[in-house]
């Protein structure tokens, strides 16, 4: 996770210390990026450019760990994560495993609960 010092200063209280309640969990994964290749990285690319209409944030927890924050419309994500995989597997990537969950509840409550997983095969 690449974040510049300034970026983070420019975060209110609140929002900074949600962004370190979300990572601290995850620290060492993050801070051990070693594992974030150019395929990982264009996979988030292409979900927060090209389908910035349904993921509002998105994140790689470990190299074979995507979670989506999408906006809860009430209805199932299993086939929004599958259609996910299919992005995933275009960069090459295989074993991934996807969770959307609701951004809304994973930013008031922690709540990491999917709406929607799948398993990229």
């Amino acid at each position: 996770m690449k974040m510049h010092w300034k970026t983070f200063q420019s975060l209110g209280g609140g929002q900074a210390l949600l962004v370190l309640a979300l990572i601290a969990p995850h620290w060492e994964a993050i801070a051990a990026e070693t594992w974030m290749t150019t395929k990982h990285q264009a996979v988030l690319d292409y979900l927060r450019d090209e389908d910035a209409a349904t993921v509002k944030d998105a994140i790689w927890l470990l190299q074979d760990s995507l979670k989506i924050g999408v906006l809860d419309n009430g209805s199932p994500r299993h086939g929004y994560a599958e259609y996910v995989c299919a992005v995933v597997n275009e960069q090459g990537l295989h074993g991934v495993n996807v969770h959307v969950v609701d951004i809304v509840k994973l930013k008031r409550d922690g709540d990491w609960t999917p709406i929607g997983k799948a398993r990229c095969k």
